[in-house]
C-alpha cells in the first residue's frame, strides 16, 4: 500500500473533489431532441462530462474558446460537424477538437459521449 501511496501522491482523491462541484446535470434547450450533460468531475484543469443525445438530437454550433474537447463515443452514433471536418463517430471512436474549432452535433441514434475539456470550458465548471 505504501508503494501505491508514493506512485499516486500527485492525484487528486475522491475526499478532496468538492461535492457541490460532483454529479451535476445541466438539460439543455434544443429545437429538437434531449441533450443532457452529467458533470462526472471538474476544476479549472479540466472536466470530464458524461453526454447523453436522442435520435436526432442535436447540439447547436458553438465555440470552446480557451479549451481543448476530446469526444469519445461509449453507445450510439453521432455525427460531428466542425469548421475542419465532418466525421461519424460510433463506439469506441474518439474526435479531438481544437481551441476556437467551432462544431456541432446530431445524434443519429440514442448516443451517450463523454466529453473532456482542458482546461475546463466555464459551462463545465457550474
Amino acid at each position: 500500500m505504501d508503494t501505491l501511496n508514493a506512485l499516486t501522491k500527485e492525484y487528486v482523491r475522491l475526499s478532496e473533489i468538492p461535492a457541490s462541484r460532483d454529479n451535476s446535470v445541466i438539460n439543455f434547450h434544443l429545437e429538437k431532441g434531449t441533450a443532457l450533460m452529467f458533470n462526472l468531475f471538474s476544476r479549472k484543469s479540466v472536466a470530464v462530462s458524461n453526454f447523453f443525445l436522442s435520435k436526432d438530437a442535436r447540439m447547436p454550433y458553438h465555440v470552446h474558446a480557451d479549451s481543448v474537447e476530446v469526444l469519445m463515443i461509449h453507445e450510439g452514433l453521432i455525427k460531428c460537424v466542425s469548421d475542419v471536418c465532418e466525421k461519424t463517430l460510433g463506439v469506441g471512436e474518439i474526435m479531438r477538437l481544437e481551441k476556437n474549432e467551432g462544431h456541432f452535433l446530431h445524434a443519429k441514434e440514442d448516443t451517450w459521449l463523454i466529453a473532456i475539456t482542458v482546461p475546463a470550458d466555464e459551462a463545465m465548471m457550474k
